[in-house]
């Protein structure tokens, strides 16, 4: 060690100082800018992650919704067949009761 001492004059060592601290600040520097970065796109996964929940969400409601117009529907229909028969067949029966009148 004494020998390298020796063969290096003290500004030399001085420039060697300089040069590894700021090779090392590069270093350091580089590696924040890649961990922001990568910060940077979780934060836009999270926030589209959330959107997409978002979105889900309005889309169950918006299933609920036409499931139970589906179902209002299908029971308003079997409501007029049934009406209908109702009065099909009390029209028939008057129809009935009429040609029976006359016969």
């Amino acid at each position: 060690m004494t020998a390298l001492r020796q063969s290096v004059s003290g500004g030399a060592l001085r420039r060697i100082k300089i040069h590894a601290m700021g090779l090392l600040v590069a270093f350091f520097l580089a590696l924040s800018y890649f961990a922001a970065q990568g910060f940077s796109e979780k934060i836009g996964e999270r926030d589209t992650a959330r959107a997409i929940y978002g979105w889900t969400q309005t889309a169950i409601i918006f299933n609920d919704l036409i499931h139970e117009l589906q179902r209002e529907r299908g029971l308003s229909s079997g409501l007029i067949v049934d009406f209908h028969a109702e009065l099909t067949r009390g029209f028939h029966l008057k129809l009935t009761h009429r040609f029976m009148r006359t016969v």
